[in-house]
């Protein structure tokens, strides 16, 4: 087990894929940067899976890598952002402590993060520019977890979008 970034997640993906020739949208291949950690081997048999289900000459898309490996960490994390979000201490705990139940890893709770205030701050940007959040929501990339659409929708009311980049920023500071 040694760290890995997210261009060494990226080459073991291609290089997997490549072996069976199986395509990866770009949102998929977010999921799969976003979901995995640094664990080596654990990446590569996460990646190995996704390989195998899509199949010589298979396509992935978002949806098939959500649910392939599995939501359950990923809206733990999700869960910890809105407790962020909502400024509750006592939902935040508790969400964390969630994540660490589902094998959460720090470095996964803080992209999440990073990713869900970046998210809420582009919504913000489409909003001020006179989208209607709820069709700004749906035009968000990679796709938003239908269970997080309302909660964006929510915090845009607490949340200017140059706050939003700000918390990224201090996030990237962790």
């Amino acid at each position: 087990c040694y760290p890995e970034n997210d261009g060494d997640i990226r080459q073991l993906v291609q290089t997997i894929f490549r072996q069976d020739n199986v395509s990866v949208d770009s949102d998929g291949m977010t999921v799969v940067l976003s979901r995995l950690g640094n664990d080596h081997a654990a990446n590569r048999a996460e990646i190995e899976k996704l390989a195998l289900l899509a199949g010589p000459n298979g396509a992935l898309t978002f949806e098939t890598i959500s649910e392939a490996l599995g939501d359950n960490a990923v809206l733990a994390v999700d869960d910890v952002a809105d407790a962020v979000a909502t400024g509750n201490v006592q939902a935040l705990s508790k969400a964390l402590s969630k994540a660490w139940s589902e094998e959460a890893n720090c470095v996964m709770i803080v992209r999440g993060c990073q990713n869900y205030f970046s998210q809420l701050g582009i919504l913000g940007y489409a909003v001020l520019a006179g989208q209607l959040p709820q069709n700004a929501v749906r035009k968000l990339r990679p796709p938003i977890h239908f269970k997080l659409q309302d909660a964006l929708i929510r915090h845009l009311k607490n949340w200017q979008p140059k706050h939003c980049l700000e918390m990224v920023n201090r996030l990237q500071d962790i």
